[in-house]
Parts: C-alpha cells; structure tokens; sequence
C-alpha cells in the first residue's frame, strides 16, 4: 500500500483506545496494525448491507419527493 493510502482513526472513546492498546501488547502488532484488522473485519461483515441500505433511503427520499442533500451539491438555484 501506497504511504498516501493511510487513514487517521481517532476512537469513539477511551475504552476504545484502552483495548485497541491491550489488544496491540498481547498481539505484538502496532496500534495501526490492530486498527487495520479491525477496520477489514468490519467492512467485510457490514459493507454490503450499508451500501444496500443507503440506496433503500435514496430510493425513498426519491420518491418521496424529500430533497436528497447527499446529490445537491450545486446550492439554491
């Protein structure tokens, strides 16, 4: 992986942190490393399932006729 592919992560809490950090001295691997697994096992169980369902709340908003932010990018007009 290229160095320009990286991402910061910053947890959601300090519990997060603390067994992100527990799970990196027991392991031996970086913080980043841990990170990097955890985010892989994510997106492979819950990918899909988020791209699907943010395409059943596209699908409603468009017919619904309820403005979609998400593809007004152009403002007011």
């Amino acid at each position: 992986m290229d160095k320009n592919e990286r991402l910061t992560c910053t947890p959601y809490t300090k519990q997060d942190y603390e067994m992100v950090q527990l799970l990196s001295d027991l392991s031996g691997n970086t913080l980043s490393s841990v990170v990097g697994q955890a985010l892989h096992e994510w997106l492979k169980d819950n990918f899909t399932n988020e791209i699907e369902r943010h395409q059943k709340v596209e699908h409603l908003l468009n017919e619904t006729g309820i403005p979609n932010h998400l593809h007004d990018f152009g403002g007011d007009q």
